[in-house]
């Protein structure tokens, strides 16, 4: 594996430190069917600019942009769980919906950045090493983002962006588009 590939894993561990908030936290300050409005709209959203995002990064064939703006929008969305301290319903559901599209940019184009990385790597192996690295990054954002909602509450959001910042810096100035 080349150095560009595991700094890419180094980043997309930060980044899924901060992945589990959405989930854990940010559904937590719901009542049942706000929560499960905000579900489905993080679901909905994800799958819609998941194909748009996709289709345009493959054209254009500048998956990084694409993985920086949804890096991006996911740190202003905590941000905005942070600050939606009244758990107003449209607040959280527009929070989810913006998690969700920014996950639709970033994560099949980093997904297809990192293939491109590696193409001498069999894919599957390939995928088994991003999956380790995204389900540690899951793991370490669960048990850190636990005590952090434990002992200061709300201050979970920012944990959670500011872990993805650090993932959207070293991606911002290591990683590269793969020319065509």
């Amino acid at each position: 594996m080349n150095r560009a590939s595991k700094i890419f894993l180094l980043t997309y561990f930060f980044i899924s430190i901060g992945i589990p908030a959405q989930y854990l936290f940010g559904i937590k300050k719901a009542d049942a069917v706000t929560a499960t409005i905000m579900v489905s709209f993080y679901f909905i959203t994800s799958a819609i600019f998941g194909i748009i995002f996709s289709r345009l990064s493959d054209k254009l064939m500048k998956r990084r942009i694409f993985v920086l703006g949804g890096l991006l929008l996911i740190a202003i969305a905590f941000t905005g769980y942070f600050f939606a301290s009244a758990s107003s319903p449209l607040q959280l559901i527009v929070c989810s919906s913006f998690i969700g599209i920014s996950v639709g940019a970033y994560s099949p184009n980093s997904i297809a950045l990192f293939t491109e990385m590696e193409p001498t790597i069999s894919k599957g192996k390939l995928m088994g090493y991003f999956h380790v690295v995204n389900s540690a990054g899951w793991a370490v954002g669960a048990l850190v983002g636990g005590v952090v909602d434990q002992y200061f509450g709300d201050l979970v959001f920012l944990f959670a962006a500011v872990s993805i910042i650090i993932g959207l810096s070293i991606y911002f100035f290591k990683i590269h588009d793969i020319p065509p």
